[in-house]
């Protein structure tokens, strides 16, 4: 959502994360960005969001799942909850959560 996001800068910030468990791509259409704008009832294409999901969940059909667990960065005209804006200590907080219950699946 910047203009200089391209599918080399997409391929560089993705290289930067080792953990097998994240997903990063590039999306030309904004097709996922849209798809999140619906599930969360957003008046703008969603972006600078971190969802994280327990595992087992997949994505069926055109409607993204619902997040275990999710964050952002977008400002209040996207028509987000001011409630999950990013709070560095509370998102890791979570996640440990997340893990810790799925502590004996493979995660």
């Amino acid at each position: 959502m910047l203009d200089s996001d391209s599918p080399a800068s997409a391929d560089q910030e993705a290289s930067s994360f080792t953990d097998s468990r994240i997903a990063q791509y590039w999306d030309v259409d904004k097709a996922v960005g849209t798809a999140y704008r619906k599930l969360f009832g957003l008046t703008k294409t969603a972006w600078d969001m971190y969802l994280v999901y327990s595992p087992g969940v997949v994505w069926k059909g055109d409607k993204p799942p619902n997040p275990t667990f999710y964050m952002h960065q977008m400002n209040s005209k996207h028509g987000t909850d001011p409630a999950k804006f990013l709070k560095p200590d509370v998102f890791y907080e979570n996640v440990q959560t997340i893990l810790s219950n799925n502590n004996n699946k493979d995660v």
